[in-house]
This record gives structure tokens, C-alpha cells and sequence, in this order.
């Protein structure tokens, strides 16, 4: 069985923290570990990087802000050093330079605004995680390119269409891109923060996401199944019944 699918939320992540606020981070190691995550807390980077696991762990989720250390300068030389894992950085901030340079330097998976919300974290960080695994697996697949069928669709990247079981849609290049991009993720869902990324080339609201999934949507003709929502994010439905006559006529 899939870890991420067992009974306990965190099952077989795990998970380093890093935050100067000792509180914080004794509260934060405890509810981790009642959910299954295995849980390494420290106070700094450094510490992390002498006693701790850091470049074999699952998920790092650090401050932007420890005292002499910078959350994200720390990330982005973690990344420079190989880390391949989730990165979700956790700040007071919410001022948008600090989310790109999360985003753009630290190539961070999410950007959590504190006061944290359990379920909410935990659902994030499991998001991440599973993207991660999900690329990894992808690129090990004989080296070759990301997938282009899942369920009944089947993409076109020469013409920017899909098919739609017997349906050919040509999308606009932006729609495309977000189509190709959840095609790829094989039923994984993605945070919102994620697909803006990674679609729209920065930070963007949640409701311009939303904007541009209900964009595709529409394009498609499909309903609002056309998309399967969880905790954790948003992924392809594989056979929405809003599409169905393309597939059974």
C-alpha cells in the first residue's frame, strides 16, 4: 500500500522543522507526530545540518525568518546541494517579494502563512510530498517525457489539443500548459500555489488560479467534475461523467 494512503496522515514522511520560536516548535513536533509523521525540530540550520537528517528527509518546512539565519538562503543551498525533497517555507510575511523569492530561489513546493492550521499543514505538506515522489517516478521511467494519457485523455502537444475520448479540443497555450501539467500528475493533486507556479511563471492570487482552471473547464465543456478537490489540492478527474458522450458514442 502506498504510505501516503494509509490510515495515519503522515505515515512514512518524514519530516524536518526548523524555527528559532522554541514554543512554536514543540508545539509543531508533537502534532506532527500524533499524525504519523516522524518529526526532527530544531532551532537553526545549522543545527539541522549537524545533528539532524536534512538531506534524507521527505519534507523540510522552515521560518523565513531565524534570527542570523534566512529561511530561504538556507533552502535555496539545500537545493544546491541536491535536496530533492518538498520544501514549504512558514513565515508572518505576507508581502509578495518574499513568497517569489521562496518560490523562485528556494524552488519551495508552498508558502504558509502563520498562525498554522493543523489539518490544513498537514494536508500541504502530504501535497508536496506526493508531487515530489510523483516527479521522481516520472523521471526514472526510462528517462523519458513527462505522460500525455490519463483516463480518457490523451494530449496533442503538436497541434496544443487533447483528446477527450473520441473529441479533439485545440486549447489556448496557457489552458494547454495547465492541462499538460495535471495530465503529468496522474491523479496527484497540487496545491494552488503549485499550479500557479508552475502554469502562470509566478506568484499569483488564488482566485486567478481558480480563474484559470474554470477557464480550461469551460474550454473543455466539461463540468465541474472535471476536477477531483482534496485537502492537499487539485487533480484531473480521470473520467468526469460531464464528458462522458465523448467516450461512450
Amino acid at each position: 500500500m502506498d504510505s501516503l494512503s494509509s490510515q495515519q496522515p503522515g505515515s512514512g514522511i518524514r519530516v524536518v522543522v526548523v524555527d528559532d520560536d522554541p514554543v512554536f516548535l514543540r508545539t509543531l513536533h508533537r502534532v506532527l507526530k500524533l499524525r504519523g509523521f516522524t518529526v526532527q525540530g530544531f532551532g537553526s540550520f545549522a543545527e539541522a545540518s549537524s545533528r539532524g537528517d536534512l538531506m534524507d528527509c521527505d519534507a523540510i518546512l522552515a521560518d523565513v525568518n531565524l534570527g542570523q539565519e534566512n529561511g530561504i538562503d538556507t533552502c535555496t543551498a539545500a537545493r544546491r546541494d541536491g535536496f530533492a525533497g518538498a520544501i514549504l517555507m512558514v513565515s508572518g510575511l505576507r508581502d509578495i517579494g518574499t513568497r517569489v523569492r521562496s518560490f523562485e530561489e528556494a524552488h519551495a513546493d508552498d508558502y504558509l502563512i502563520k498562525p498554522l492550521e493543523i489539518e490544513d499543514l498537514v494536508a500541504r505538506i502530504r501535497a508536496a510530498v506526493r508531487a515530489r515522489r510523483a516527479g521522481h517516478e516520472d523521471r526514472a521511467r526510462s528517462g523519458g517525457p513527462p505522460a500525455t494519457e490519463f483516463g480518457a485523455f490523451r494530449l496533442d502537444p503538436g497541434s496544443e489539443g487533447v483528446w477527450a475520448g473520441r473529441h479533439l479540443v485545440r486549447l489556448a497555450p496557457l489552458r494547454y500548459k495547465l492541462l499538460a501539467l495535471l495530465v503529468a500528475q496522474q491523479g496527484t493533486p497540487l496545491p494552488l500555489a503549485r499550479i500557479a507556479w508552475l502554469v502562470q511563471g509566478g506568484v499569483r492570487t488564488s482566485s486567478a488560479t481558480e480563474n484559470l482552471l474554470w477557464q480550461l473547464k469551460e474550454e473543455l465543456g466539461a463540468g465541474r467534475d472535471l476536477y477531483e478537490r482534496t485537502r492537499e489540492g487539485v487533480a484531473l478527474s480521470p473520467y468526469p461523467p460531464s464528458l462522458a458522450k465523448h467516450w461512450t458514442t
